[in-house]
């Protein structure tokens, strides 16, 4: 009787530990998932702020210097 109990527990324990670790690889897959997802947004986001800025330069005849002007476009979006 004592030998179907400890074979019971270690039936329990070896399938607790490998639908625990399937569980967690696939945690571990949809969290890696997302956070591609959210970095290819976050690369998209920084693509289209770069877009949106403009240099200008001019030279200033009278002394000789350059005058730089930096333009950010304001983008904004309305997503429904």
């Amino acid at each position: 009787m004592d030998n179907e109990k400890y074979i019971e527990k270690y039936l329990k324990d070896s399938l607790h530990n490998i639908i625990a670790m399937n569980v967690d690889a696939e945690i571990n897959k949809k969290v890696q998932e997302f956070q591609n997802q959210l970095i290819d947004r976050r690369d998209q986001y920084i693509a289209e702020i770069m877009k949106g800025i403009r240099i200008m330069h001019e030279q200033e005849p009278l002394t000789n210097t350059m005058n730089y002007r930096i333009v950010f476009e304001n983008i904004q979006r309305i997503e429904v």
